[in-house]
């Protein structure tokens, strides 16, 4: 009685290797799920490569397109506006002068 009988030291050796076993089990696991989740992120990665060289094709025609038409607006402000403006300008002149001289002639009458 003063020895453990061997299939107690049987089943605490085959306990502790099976759970040796199943820790490299769910190792194996985690390292096969990793790698499919690496490929999946290089394809997803990929594809976002391929969305931002789209986005900036589009971005850069956005830009020439924005270009164009400030350069369109501000020909037509040199062409259109800016003389209209003066022409306003000229008229406003013109009648304060006048209202300035019809208004004295009033005074004086």
């Amino acid at each position: 009685m003063n020895e453990i009988p061997p299939i107690y030291w049987m089943i605490v050796i085959g306990a502790i290797a099976l759970m040796v076993c199943v820790v490299l089990f769910y190792i194996a696991m985690v390292l096969l799920e990793s790698k499919k989740a690496i490929v999946e992120s290089r394809k997803i990665m990929e594809d976002a490569g391929k969305t931002l060289r789209q986005v900036d094709l589009i971005v850069n025609d956005l830009q020439a397109s924005i270009s164009s038409v400030k350069e369109a607006v501000g020909e037509i402000n040199q062409s259109i506006f800016v003389p209209v403006r003066k022409l306003g300008y000229g008229v406003s002149a013109i009648t304060g002068f006048l209202g300035g001289l019809l208004g004295r002639k009033k005074e004086e009458e």
